[in-house]
């Protein structure tokens, strides 16, 4: 389990919260209830404690159930009983535990998992009929469907882009795992009773791979399970048991773009725990090694390619998914990618390796440029990294972004850079803690005026990183803290209307 090493900075971290969805600056939080900071320090191993707040309090015989995240707020569902009155749930405040709001859905019987994806929360009704809801923030249904899920009653619902992981019992032993496209047409079906007991609620973690990013609440087994959907099977890829106490239940599941909150049904301990996922701190030893097939490598102002080898090798003891994507930093110092993005498997011991052919256009920039492969989790976490230099002795045209050509890796066919971001983003900056130099990646779905800045934790302006219009594109900003002490800084993104913040902590 990983440490901050100065006591100093964590004590500066421990009074700092950061929501990136609603962007904005860190204040004080005292945690609550039985768990506090004297007992767990901040770290980020799986199933780690980071902090509690209250829990709403059911009234006898009814239970706290499904939870997610929206608009910076904790979502927990409540089922009232008897079944024949609309249950409920509560918009609550993250900070303190406070409850913000409650909302009386808009049909009756009992409800279970929940999801939230932008513009409504996806539900799970499980009793007495078994019928997906999607509705607003203020409980009003958009959209419904009958899932033709026969004797499995769905209990877990989780959206992932255009499609729903639904968790679905027949009883305590019999459990499937479904894949729905947004009207409830199934795509796939996994048996899943050797792996999972009883599906209580679920999230998609964002900071996993897809295929390796969903976590289920197991109420059979008392744990969290982070799940793998790949070759037509479900495997755990890890697990940690739930701090609910043995007898309360094991329930709602939300992932707030860091963390995973956690609720039980019966609220004995009165407490919702927030716990980290435990995936940043996952390094694996998969390595990479691109070789030029000749140096020095110079491409002439009309655009040529070059031709170097891709060599990826899995040093593991298992087989490990993962993504690799090359990018390339223009002579600008800016990061001009990915030009290729996948997600490979590997098995233990086993290597890729491919000859492949990067062609430069005629607008590209003349200078010097450095080519790069890495591997790890795009675009955030970097398991490892290699590059080498090319140059290009002028330029013919100023559309630097079309035909960056890469022809080796899908059987000669060529990728384009022309695939653009589907969202706006912020990463983590890596490394992170850092000294002095730390590497801040966005994405832009389109051309948009830019502003990156960098604050101290009162709030002062200490640097100004972009300041303008940027093409889209992901773009990777160094930022170097010289002349900075010690601390936490704030990293503040603009972008149209696209705000988001992330905490970043300098160690000298």
């Amino acid at each position: 389990m990983k440490r901050l090493l100065m006591l100093s900075l964590l004590a500066v971290i421990l009074t700092i919260s950061i929501s990136s969805a609603e962007g904005y600056f860190p204040m004080n939080i005292s945690p609550t209830g039985a768990l506090d900071w004297s007992v767990y320090e901040y770290t980020d191993d799986i199933g780690d404690i980071i902090r509690t707040i209250p829990s709403p309090s059911p009234a006898l015989n009814n239970a706290l159930v499904g939870a997610c995240w929206a608009e910076g707020m904790l979502i927990v569902f409540e089922n009232i009983y008897p079944q024949t009155v609309p249950s409920k749930f509560y918009k609550i405040d993250p900070d303190d535990g406070s409850i913000i709001e409650e909302v009386t859905l808009p049909f009756n019987g009992f409800v279970m998992g929940a999801s939230y994806d932008g513009s409504g929360i996806w539900v799970a009704h499980w009793y007495p009929e078994n019928i997906i809801y999607k509705i607003d923030l203020d409980g009003v249904i958009i959209s419904q469907f009958t899932p033709s899920t026969g004797v499995y009653s769905c209990r877990s619902v989780n959206v992932e882009g255009d499609y729903l992981w639904v968790g679905a019992n027949a009883n305590a032993n019999d459990t499937k795992l479904f894949k729905m496209d947004m009207s409830g047409v199934i795509l796939e079906e996994y048996f899943t009773s050797v792996v999972v007991g009883w599906y209580m609620g679920g999230e998609i973690d964002d900071n996993a791979l897809s295929g390796a990013n969903l976590f289920i609440v197991d109420d059979v087994g008392h744990t969290v399970k982070r799940l793998s959907v790949a070759g037509g099977e479900v495997t755990i890829i890890e697990q940690f048991g739930s701090p609910v106490d043995s007898s309360d239940y094991a329930e709602g599941l939300a992932f707030d773009g860091e963390y995973l909150w956690h609720n039980s049904g019966l609220a004995h301990q009165n407490l919702i725990w927030c716990i980290d996922d435990g995936i940043s701190a996952s390094t694996y030893d998969i390595t990479v090694t691109l070789t030029p097939a000749v140096t020095p490598i110079t491409i002439p102002a009309g655009g040529g390619s070059f031709e170097y080898e891709v060599l990826i090798e899995n040093n593991e003891t298992t087989a490990q998914t993962f993504n690799a994507w090359i990018d390339a930093t223009l002579p600008n110092g800016t990061i001009f990618g990915p030009i290729i993005l996948r997600t490979l498997t590997l098995e233990a011991g086993t290597n890729l390796l491919r000859d492949m052919d990067q062609f430069v256009p005629a607008g590209a920039p003349a200078g010097d440029y450095s080519y790069n492969g890495y591997v790890g989790s795009y675009p955030g976490t970097v398991w490892n990294s290699d590059s080498f230099p090319f140059n290009k002795s002028g330029a013919d045209g100023t559309d630097y972004e079309n035909g960056w050509y890469l022809y080796g890796w899908d059987e000669d066919d060529a990728s384009s850079m022309n695939t653009i971001p589907a969202d706006y983003s912020l990463s983590q900056n890596y490394p992170n803690p850092f000294n002095p130099e730390t590497n801040i990646s966005f994405s832009l779905p389109s051309n948009e005026k830019v502003s990156l800045k960098i604050y101290n934790t009162l709030g002062e302006e200490v640097a100004v990183l972009v300041d303008g219009y940027m093409p889209s594109g992901v773009h990777n900003i160094v930022f170097s803290a010289d002349g900075l002490s010690s601390g936490i800084y704030i990293c503040l993104l603009n972008a149209g209307d696209f705000r988001a913040v992330k905490k970043m902590a300098l160690l000298k």
